[in-house]
C-alpha cells in the first residue's frame, strides 16, 4: 500500500491554473495549516458571539447612562427653579416683616400721640 501511495503523483492547482507537484511532507504541512486554521476559526466563533453580547450590553448601559443624565438635568432644573422660588419667598417674607414692623410702629406712635393729646386735654 505504501508503495502504491508513493507512486501516485501528488499535485495541486495554483491560481494560475498550473499543475504543481507537492511532496507528502508539503501536503501534510498544508493540511496541518488548514486544520489549525479551522480550529482557530471554531475557537473564535464563541468569542465572536461573546463579543456581540458584550457590545449589546455596552449599548444598553450607554442608553441607561443617557437616561440617567437626562433625569439629572431635569432634577437640576427643578432644583434651580425651587431655589429661585425660595429666594423669592424669602424676599417677600422679609418685605412683609418690614411692613408689619412699620405698621406696629405706626400704631404705637399713633397711640402714644393720642394718649398724650388726651392727657394734655385733661390737664390744660
Amino acid at each position: 500500500m505504501l508503495l502504491w501511495i508513493s507512486l501516485i503523483p501528488l499535485y495541486a492547482i495554483t491560481q494560475e491554473s498550473d499543475k504543481k507537484c507537492y511532496t507528502r511532507a508539503e501536503l501534510e504541512k498544508i493540511s496541518y495549516t488548514i486544520i489549525s486554521g479551522k480550529q482557530c476559526c471554531s475557537l473564535l466563533l464563541p468569542c465572536d458571539s461573546l463579543n456581540k453580547t458584550y457590545n449589546l450590553m455596552i449599548l444598553s448601559y450607554d442608553s441607561i447612562i443617557d437616561l440617567q443624565a437626562n433625569e439629572n438635568r431635569v432634577y437640576s432644573t427643578l432644583v434651580s427653579k425651587q431655589d429661585s422660588t425660595i429666594k423669592s419667598l424669602n424676599t417677600t417674607t422679609s418685605n412683609k416683616d418690614r411692613t408689619i414692623k412699620w405698621i406696629k410702629t405706626g400704631w404705637l406712635t399713633t397711640t402714644v400721640i393720642l394718649s398724650l393729646a388726651l392727657v394734655a386735654s385733661i390737664f390744660y
